[in-house]
């Protein structure tokens, strides 16, 4: 968890959840907003770590595609503890090859 902390990428997923609840706490309008932006940038993340796969496996990098097939698996879980719909974000076998990387 701590090297996760670590990822600017993974503090901006935790920044939009914080401010979300923040805002839902104050009672204001915009928590479907705080949502959508937190999926947006989810599916941003998600896309990246796949084309980093990709990108691994066309230049036969085992060890990149392990790692960022990895990352894919669990911002995919990330995803499902919030509810997030992911079906049509990752391709088959790059979904197939992020479990097995795990």
């Amino acid at each position: 968890m701590i090297q996760h902390l670590q990822n600017p990428l993974y503090v901006k997923i935790i920044g939009v959840l914080v401010a979300g609840g923040q805002r839902s706490a104050r009672g204001r309008e915009g928590g479907q907003g705080s949502m959508s932006e937190f999926r947006t940038v989810l599916r941003g993340q998600v896309e990246h770590a796949q084309a980093a796969v990709q990108s691994a496996w066309r230049f036969g990098n085992d060890e990149r595609a392990r790692l960022y097939g990895a990352r894919v698996a669990e911002l995919l879980e990330v995803a499902a503890r919030h509810g997030v719909d992911t079906a049509g974000w990752v391709e088959p076998a790059v979904r197939a090859f992020a479990v097995d990387a795990r």
